[in-house]
């Protein structure tokens, strides 16, 4: 079902800039990723890609774009619209169920940006219609705290749900034509992440607040009219895992469970590891919640997104905001696949061997564009400390993961790099270089030194 929000709108005309005169390196630094299942139109093996952008001086843009999954190269190209100045975006969703073909983007004023995006044959996307629109807000930050998180889910047999999560540990559901909004108190921590998954008999929201997964029930009675959330579990995770950000699937009606069974969602904490979590299939306040640690990163992980259905794969966004990857045959019972794809800004690994005289750094970023780095301008970079490659060592050029985006393998100097980690063991690390055009470009990455720092 689809249904047009509706109520206090006005409308801002916003021009995109030509894409012919982008730079390589004009990657925003990514503050958060919402993925959209395949177009047909298009290509079923083209996926699309929201994200929030924020410049260095501070501004923040809406960038759509569609990519090829099996090879993580853009088709056609980018859409970037400047979010108006003032406005501060915190988290966005593609609309399958409110506004299907829409972005919603988030604010903490609790206001919702309504983006209608199309794609013209080659992939590339386009505004379309009157966009975008403002909605809301729904509330007032002073009063329940400023938005945080952003998810929907569809009715059942009724209209669809927007959740709205907030700093002060409220919930605002949003559903209905003219829309209402109703607010509920779910915790006195900040709302984290917001997701959907199906429940028996109905959609439940997931909130992740204070470390934890709480699920309301929007279908839920408390004696009002009205759909009112109603609060259906708390759950903790095993092993010490502290939640920070979910991704589940989006949904259809079709969705909801008929029987009780469990629910999987992939998870991230700001480490650099990905988790599946599962939701027992009958959850009761205080349950434990299941956690299988599926693989080490290379990077920290700040958020993960999630195709419209378990095999659509999954989206990593680095917790520096300096590159998005993905993995097309990710499932939440087998985990990762092969691939690894970077389909925007640049991702590294480094690795560092102290029997060796090098630690390794293995570049890559979208589009092939690792061909385009001016080796001499290379380096990395840990707080206000910076160090060159090895002037003993070439960078080579190569395809370490097969994946057929080109990446560069640099070597810095094992000592030099250790006198970066001072007493520290762990160090999150950057690694910079210009593009021929002279744009910049930056890649983050976590290192570890095994042994003992002399």
């Amino acid at each position: 079902m689809t249904r047009k929000l509706a109520g206090l709108a006005f409308l801002v005309l916003v021009l995109a800039p030509d894409p012919a005169r982008a730079l390589i390196g004009d990657t925003p630094t990514i503050r958060r990723v919402a993925l959209c299942p395949s177009d047909p139109v298009i290509d079923p093996k083209v996926d699309s890609i929201a994200m929030l952008g924020q410049n260095a001086e501070g501004s923040f843009v809406l960038i759509v774009r569609t990519f090829h999954r099996d090879t993580g190269m853009q088709t056609g190209s980018t859409l970037s619209v400047p979010i108006p100045q003032g406005t501060v975006p915190v988290e966005l969703v593609f609309s399958a169920d409110f506004d299907s073909g829409h972005v919603f983007v988030l604010d903490t004023a609790l206001r919702i940006h309504s983006f209608g995006v199309a794609f013209d044959a080659d992939g590339t996307p386009k505004l379309i219609g009157e966009t975008p629109t403002i909605h809301g807000p729904f509330g007032n930050p002073a009063v329940v705290g400023a938005g945080t998180a952003l998810a929907e889910a569809p009715g059942i047999d009724g209209p669809p749900y927007l959740a709205i999560g907030t700093a002060g540990g409220r919930l605002i559901l949003v559903y209905g034509e003219p829309m209402n909004a109703r607010v509920d108190r779910i915790s006195a921590s900040p709302i984290e992440d917001l997701a959907a998954v199906p429940q028996v008999g109905y959609f439940a929201f997931l909130a992740v607040t204070n470390g934890r997964l709480v699920g309301i029930n929007p279908d839920g009675d408390s004696g009002t009219p009205g759909p009112q959330p109603a609060l259906t579990f708390s759950c903790i995770p095993a092993f010490g895992w502290r939640l920070r950000d979910v991704g589940a699937p989006s949904l259809d009606p079709g969705d909801i469970l008929h029987a009780p069974g469990p629910v999987r969602i992939a998870a991230a904490n700001g480490a650099p590891k990905v988790a599946v979590l599962e939701i027992p299939a009958n959850p009761a306040f205080g349950s434990l919640l299941r956690v299988r640690v599926i693989d080490p990163m290379a990077d920290r992980i700040s958020q993960v997104a999630v195709g419209f259905m378990e095999q659509d794969g999954i989206a990593l966004l680095s917790a520096a905001g300096t590159g998005v990857s993905f993995d097309p045959g990710f499932s939440m019972g087998g985990g990762f696949s092969a691939a690894d794809l970077t389909i925007a800004g640049a991702t590294t690994q480094c690795t560092n061997n102290l029997t060796g005289p090098f630690v390794t750094a293995i570049i890559e970023v979208e589009n092939g564009f690792t061909t385009k780095i001016d080796w001499a301008t290379l380096a990395l970079t840990a707080g206000a400390s910076s160090v060159v490659p090895s002037p003993d060592a070439t960078p080579l050029p190569g395809d370490e993961d097969g994946d057929g985006n080109p990446d560069l393998t640099v070597q810095f100097d094992r000592l030099d790099v250790q006198s970066m980690l001072l007493r520290e063991h762990t160090l999150d690390v950057i690694t910079t270089w210009t593009f021929t055009d002279d744009s910049r470009g930056r890649a983050s990455a976590r290192v570890r030194l095994v042994g003992n720092i002399q």
